[in-house]
């Protein structure tokens, strides 16, 4: 039975009484031309059934206009199919308010596109319900110019995921506002790309919680940018840990300040050879001693001889007994007298025979009695004649007997005849 819709001209379409209109059956919906749609007033718009505005089809609802799109109720509004919505012309959209806005569904809201979004105003966008915004599709996330991300609440803003966040443009990135940054939740904030960290402000990276700091990467905090890294502070810093630390550069390192680094901690273990290469002598000289003591072999191995030398004494021997065993023997010939001197019988006795063979003589005579004392056999067996020939005699009488015995009889004959004479008659044995 044909729709008596059908073949009615646009007059007799905006003739139509409301009542007319409510009784409209899903047949007449559907006998509707774009012509006929377009016929319709405003007035008539709020009379239509939710179900007749569902059965509204994709290709007659381009059709609509926005001033009879805002001229529909909340509920009308929420009854338009997934579908529909995407099929609303973007000029149209501009129509709907911000109170039809929040009556979407997540779903519709997944239903929009780019061009849509694009064409949203301010009062608009932030009429999307924060819960329902994390439904937005990535590409009409592309669609939000800087007005409309800076318009954003810091509620909807902290309603993106990780792959929202992650598709957004760099420009996009820069105009979120700080207090918007600091409202990105930590899951959220681990979908910015290296590029869209390296984008980021000094006032945004300023705004990070200690939180999110904690939830970076490696990679996204060795993307920071050297100034910007600067700018954070000794609690953003304690907030880092230790596999966090490993991505840092060598410039990151270096432009860090003395209290930064301090706020490293103990974490400070987890920094690269390049990142402790990169560190000034200034840095080298203010790392506290439980910094020292949780330095490892590897990194303290990477250390120049300029950086060396500013290791305190105290540092020096607050390093472990891994960390003293793996300097190099350039780094034990760059070690001075006092900080030789200042290295505890314990790490004596983690010395390589390599390592001691390499301590300049000069150095080997500053020694104490214990530490000579703390000399394994195997230790004392390395020394050359010139490092024996140089000990004092309190020194040669603290080499324990029985290390004697693995003297090469070479360096035996580099004794003076005043050591020689001082033997004990065990150690001449």
């Amino acid at each position: 039975m044909p729709s008596l819709i059908t073949g009615m001209s646009t007059a007799e379409i905006a003739a139509l009484t409301t009542d007319q209109i409510a009784a409209l059956t899903t047949e007449d919906i559907a006998a509707f031309t774009t012509t006929q749609i377009r016929a319709l007033t405003t007035d008539q718009m709020p009379a239509f059934a939710t179900a007749s505005i569902e059965a509204f089809s994709t290709s007659q609802f381009p059709a609509f206009t926005s001033s009879q799109l805002s001229a529909l109720s909340t509920a009308q509004v929420a009854s338009i199919e997934t579908a529909d919505v995407a099929r609303i012309a973007s000029l149209a959209i501009r129509g709907l308010s911000s109170e039809q806005l929040s009556a979407f569904s997540s779903d519709q809201v997944g239903a929009l596109t780019s061009s849509q979004v694009g064409a949203l105003s301010t009062d608009q966008i932030v009429g999307i319900e924060a819960a329902d915004i994390s439904a937005l599709g990535t590409l009409a996330l592309r669609g939000l110019n800087s007005g409309l991300v800076t318009a954003l609440t810091t509620e909807q803003v902290a309603a993106l995921t990780s792959t929202q966040l992650g598709a957004l443009s760099l420009s996009q990135v820069a105009t979120l506002e700080t207090a918007d940054v600091a409202a990105l939740s930590t899951d959220a904030l681990a979908g910015l790309t290296t590029a869209q960290v390296v984008n980021l402000s000094t006032a945004q990276v300023a705004a990070l919680t200690t939180s999110q700091i904690a939830a970076l990467t490696s990679a996204q905090v060795r993307a920071i940018a050297t100034n910007d890294l600067q700018v954070l502070s000794t609690a953003q810093i304690e907030a880092l840990s230790a596999s966090q630390l490993e991505g840092v550069t060598a410039s990151q390192a270096q432009a860090l300040s003395t209290a930064q680094l301090a706020a490293l901690g103990t974490d400070i273990s987890g920094l690269g050879t390049q990142a402790i290469g990169g560190l000034s002598t200034a840095q080298i000289a203010s790392l506290g001693t439980e910094q020292a003591a949780a330095l490892t072999s590897t990194q303290v191995a990477r250390l120049s001889s300029t950086q060396l030398a500013a290791v305190s004494n105290t540092n020096l021997a607050s390093l472990s007994t891994d960390a003293v065993a793996g300097l190099t023997t350039a780094q034990i010939v760059a070690l001075s007298s006092s900080q030789l001197g200042a290295l505890t019988t314990g790490q004596i006795g983690a010395l390589t025979t390599a390592q001691v063979a390499a301590i300049a003589t000069n150095d080997l005579a500053g020694l104490t009695t214990a530490q000579i004392e703390a000399f394994s056999a195997d230790q004392i067996g390395a020394l050359t004649s010139s490092q024996l020939s140089r000990l004092s005699l309190p020194q040669l009488a603290a080499i324990e007997v029985a290390d004697f015995d693995d003297i090469e009889t070479s360096a035996i004959r580099g004794l003076t005849t005043a050591q020689v004479a001082a033997l004990t008659t065990a150690q001449a044995g």
